[in-house]
């Protein structure tokens, strides 16, 4: 009975004195994104996996940032349109929201400003922002998604909305719920 009454004492020790450095620590447990449109999310989800923003019809947001390998495509360097070698490697996109600035060089301010690049960029997609909106527009089901996704709750009726910004937002909002941890 004492040896079980002095493994209590040190269990509850050990815990309190675990809270307590856990409280001190530096770096702190990553929180999910709260308040998150979970009907925006799903959209951008289904975009990030969308081949047909690009010029080739094969190459995703996934391709050079597989959720399933940590938001990266382990290579030195990514491989683009027409098999073109970037010039650098892709960032991890998991915890990019928490960023001051995207891209490696910082050229982008936010989620919904890195949206716009890779898509036009003619090693990465070789797309253009007009032709990515006009498929989208081209697929019933996208148009009805991005009419849910950006209606307004109120008494006029929704219009569908399918424009660059509203692509952009889907997609940080994709990115915003890639939280590690």
């Amino acid at each position: 009975m004492k040896k079980m009454l002095i493994v209590s004492l040190v269990a509850v020790a050990s815990c309190s004195a675990y809270a307590s450095r856990e409280s001190s620590e530096p770096i702190k447990v990553i929180e999910p994104v709260m308040g998150l449109d979970a009907a925006k999310v799903e959209l951008g989800k289904t975009l990030w996996f969308e081949p047909r923003l690009s010029a080739s019809n094969t190459i995703s947001c996934n391709s050079c940032h597989n959720v399933a390998t940590g938001g990266v495509d382990n290579l030195p360097t990514s491989i683009g349109h027409k098999w073109a070698v970037g010039g650098i490697n892709s960032p991890t996109v998991l915890n990019s929201d928490l960023n001051f600035v995207q891209f490696w060089n910082g050229r982008a301010k936010d989620l919904q400003e890195q949206a716009a690049g890779p898509i036009e960029n003619p090693i990465e997609m070789a797309f253009s922002h007009e032709l990515a909106i006009g498929t989208l527009k081209s697929i019933p089901q996208y148009r009805q998604w991005f009419k849910e996704a950006t209606e307004k709750k109120s008494s006029q009726l929704p219009k569908s909305r399918m424009r660059l910004r509203h692509l952009r937002k889907r997609f940080a909002h994709q990115t915003q719920s890639l939280i590690s941890g």
